[in-house]
Formats: structure tokens, sequence, C-alpha cells
């Protein structure tokens, strides 16, 4: 059975018209997005005034489970034993993608640390730093880069899923039949949320798995909250799923990747407003697209006829950017604009982290390999 990655990060509308960067990170390995084996990431980072270097938070997430995940399956994807892959992937596979990540966090403040001379940068987001906030982001500096994390590994015997904070994964079978695979956390109210920022990240993951072939979906949705929330019912957002499987079916994934970007500017213009990401993994399961595959699909890159209805909330006009990374296939709205606080996150009480200013670097360039 093979496997093909596709997604887009758009930019919300609420935050283009704010000067916000996005805050969402999307990547998979690898490049090429074709598997077994197959890993999809996808972050999205706080935004709150509390966490305003939370857009490199979640490219580096990103970087950090794609790199432990991938170590992982080579060290264990082929086993014959999927109870015991099963067992070993929950024993330890969270407490090392939170240690890589803090790593890769650690070493992003020593190239740019936090300093007071940012709060005297007049036009520059730093300039929000004051000497309290300051004292704060030295006092905790992890709730500076804090974000959420969704991630999806398959291989040949199994699928496995793996949750930190908000968010939605889809598993959308041949008939069409729609399922979360992962249980919710009844913690999640409103713009509340578990994050990797907090002490003892690793204990708030959520796992499932599945075993291939007896379970495996057509096609599986990763998606940040942004997506979600610009749909009225959960009804309506599980729709949305079986649509794409139904487009893929009768036009290929290329003409689905193609438009998908202009579809999630769509939703956060007519719906939640934020930053909204969508990844992909399609199964051969599927049945064989239509001619329009490989005559290279129709029409205009991005355009929404044929979208996955939505049923949303009004909301704000805006436009996307889209910048790919050099090192792994990811994809990040991270222009150099000023940022603005748009409409945060707020964190719970269960989160013990802090807060910080920002100069910008490469990020690519920025961070150790692994752990």
């Amino acid at each position: 059975m093979k496997w093909h990655a596709i997604g887009a990060s758009a930019l919300g509308a609420s935050h283009e018209r704010a000067g916000t960067l996005n805050q969402d990170a999307i990547g998979w390995w690898p490049v090429d997005g074709e598997g077994p084996p197959l890993v999809l990431v996808i972050s999205d980072g706080h935004g709150s005034p509390d966490c305003f270097r939370s857009d490199i938070g979640s490219r580096l997430a990103t970087e950090a489970a794609s790199n432990v995940i991938r170590t992982f399956l080579e060290k264990n994807g082929e086993h014959g034993d999927s109870t015991l892959v099963k067992r070993l992937a929950e024993q330890h596979l969270p407490q090392r993608i939170v240690g890589e990540w803090k790593e890769k966090v650690g070493q992003h403040l020593l190239r740019y640390p936090l300093r007071a001379a940012d709060a005297d940068s007049p036009g520059d987001y730093r300039g929000r730093l004051d000497n309290s906030a300051l004292t704060k982001a030295v006092l905790e500096p992890l709730l500076v880069y804090g974000a959420t994390l969704l991630a999806v590994a398959v291989t040949k015997d199994l699928v496995l899923y793996l949750q930190l904070g908000d968010g939605d994964i889809l598993a959308v079978s041949t008939d069409g039949s729609v399922t979360r695979p992962i249980a919710g956390d009844d913690r999640l109210v409103g713009n509340e949320t578990t994050s990797l920022c907090q002490r003892d990240a690793w204990k708030e993951f959520r796992i499932g798995f599945g075993r291939s072939p007896e379970s495996t979906p057509a096609l599986i949705l990763v998606a940040t909250d942004g997506y979600a929330n610009s749909f009225r019912e959960e009804r309506d957002f599980r729709k949305a799923g079986s649509d794409i499987l139904d487009s893929i079916r009768k036009e290929g994934v290329r003409w689905i990747d193609e438009r998908l970007l202009g579809w999630l500017e769509d939703a956060s213009r007519k719906g939640s407003g934020d930053d909204i990401t969508v990844g992909l993994l399609v199964s051969s399961l599927m049945q064989a697209p239509s001619s329009r595959e490989n005559s290279g699909g129709v029409g205009r890159k991005n355009e929404l006829r044929d979208a996955p209805e939505l049923a949303t909330r009004p909301g704000l006009a805006g436009r996307t950017r889209t910048h790919p990374s050099r090192e792994w296939k990811s994809f990040a709205s991270a222009s150099r604009l000023p940022r603005s606080i748009g409409e945060p996150k707020a964190l719970g009480e269960r989160q013990s982290c802090g807060l910080g200013g920002f100069a910008w670097g490469d990020v690519s360039e920025s961070h150790g390999e692994g752990i």
C-alpha cells in the first residue's frame, strides 16, 4: 500500500489584517511525500502576548517531531510485532519529542537571547518588551515558543497518531465514513490548550493506533483548530473530510493540491479568521483518479471551484503567504511583517512556562540536530 502527503498553511484573515505572522507550521518526511514510511507533522503556535516567538516554536516542533518519529520508524518500523511497536511508541515518543523540542528552543535562545535592548527597538514588535516582561521571559522561557503538536506516521503495518493540544485528526474510510482516531480531551474548552511548553508536557500526549491493512483509512486529514472552528457543527467539519475524499477520487490528488491553499484562505475569511493548516495523507486504497490527474489538472492554481462546502461563521477578509523551508518539506507563513497580538489563544493555568521577544533568524540554521 502506498501513501502520498500534501498540505498547505494559510495566514488567518484576522491575522493578515492585524499584521501578524502565521503561527502554524506543517512538514512531512520524506521530502517527496511518498511512503511508507511517511510522517506528517503540524503545529500551532499559541500567538498570545506571552508567546510571541511561537511562530518559531511551531516550526521547531514540526522539526523535532519529524526527527524523533523518523528515527523511531527507522529502528522499529519494520518490526513484525505491531503490539510491541505500539508499546515502544507510547513509552518513548512523547518524552523524546518534548526533549528535542526543548533542545531546539534552547539552541535558538542561545543564538537569539532575550535582551533588555529589545525594548528600545521602535517600529519592531520586539518593542513590546518592557523590563517586567523581560524578567518573566527569562524566568520561564519556554512559553515564549509555546505550541501544540499533531503527527501521523504510516508504515506498511501500522498507522500511528499523536496529539498534544487542540487541532483535529480525521480518518476517512473507503466508504466515506469519518472517525476521530484519537480520543478527545475535555479540558480543551474554548481557547485553552495543552502545550509543549508546559511542565511534564509528555504526559499530555494522546496516542492512537491502527493496524494496516485492517483499519487503514483511505484518507487522513490533519488540521490546526482554525479549520474546524470555521464550521458551525462537528458534522459539517466531518463532511469536509468525505468531500475531499470524493474530490480526490474524481479529480486526483494533484487537483486537490493545487486548490487546497485557496480553500483554506476562503475558510478563514468566511469562518474562524484564524491561521488554518491542513495536511492530507492519501492511501492507495483510493479508487483510481480520473484522467484529469494524468493531464496535470485543470483550472488555475488555488481555484475555489468545487471546494468542500463550508457551513461557516462570518469572518474577516485577508490573504496568505506560504514559504518553504530549505531543510525538509515544510510550509509556514513567516514573512518579516511587524507582529501584533491578533487573536491570541488563552493558555490554561496548567501551563507553566514564560514570555519574551524575538530577533528574527533563519530557523533552519538556529538549532541543534537531534537529541
